[in-house]
């Protein structure tokens, strides 16, 4: 990250301006982690604000025996993709191998 600072401002004004749309923060809650081996791992957070969710996302390596920051982003599709997760045919009861 700090080979990176640029890319970090641009990212706090970013979600600064993006704060004016979306309103006031009002915390996060974890969604996953998920893991690759025992030398990368991956988390998701919905971070809530006032008129809608946003998906944050880190990705963590271990080359050695040091974690790094190997990915961030953030999206608003949180609420497409539950909306897909929740369509008939990816229910259980309706994939029995028919």
């Amino acid at each position: 990250m700090d080979r990176n600072q640029d890319g970090i401002q641009n990212l706090k004004t970013q979600l600064a301006n993006m704060q004016s749309l979306i309103g006031e923060y009002y915390g996060y809650e974890a969604i996953t982690k998920k893991t690759a081996g025992s030398s990368f791992e991956l988390y998701s957070f919905m971070v809530k604000y006032d008129r809608q969710p946003l998906r944050f996302t880190f990705e963590f390596y271990k080359p050695k025996d040091k974690w790094i920051v190997f990915g961030f982003s953030y999206d608003e599709d949180i609420d497409d993709e539950v909306e897909e997760a929740a369509k008939a045919y990816r229910l259980p009861e309706n994939n029995r191998g028919f």
